[in-house]
C-alpha cells in the first residue's frame, strides 16, 4: 500500500548499500542510519537479521515495502520487496 520507490541498489543483501540509498533519498535520518549501522554490526551476516532494524524503522514511518525498476535480473521489470509475507496475494 505504501512502498518506498527506490533505484535498484544491485546488492539488496548488502546492508550498507540499502542504508546508504535510504539516507541519500531522505527516507532515514543520519541518526537512524547510525543506530541501524550499530545494530547491523552486532548481527550475524549469514542470517539477514542486520536488515531487521531498517525494516522496523521504515515500518514505523508507514512504509510497507520497496519497489524498484530492476537493472540486474530481468532488466526493466518492476520488483517488490515486501516487509510482511501477508502482503503477498496470489493472482491467477
Amino acid at each position: 500500500k505504501n512502498p518506498i520507490k527506490m533505484r535498484d541498489v544491485g546488492a539488496w543483501a548488502d546492508f550498507k548499500s540499502v542504508a546508504d540509498e535510504l539516507l541519500k533519498i531522505g527516507i532515514i535520518t543520519k541518526n537512524e542510519y547510525n543506530v541501524a549501522e550499530k545494530f547491523a554490526k552486532t548481527q550475524s551476516l549469514t542470517t539477514g537479521s542486520e536488515h531487521k532494524i531498517l525494516k522496523e524503522i521504515l515500518k514505523s514511518k508507514g512504509y510497507d515495502g520497496i519497489i524498484y525498476k530492476n537493472t540486474s535480473e530481468d532488466i526493466g521489470s518492476i520488483s517488490f520487496i515486501v516487509f510482511d509475507t501477508e502482503q503477498i496475494k496470489e493472482t491467477l
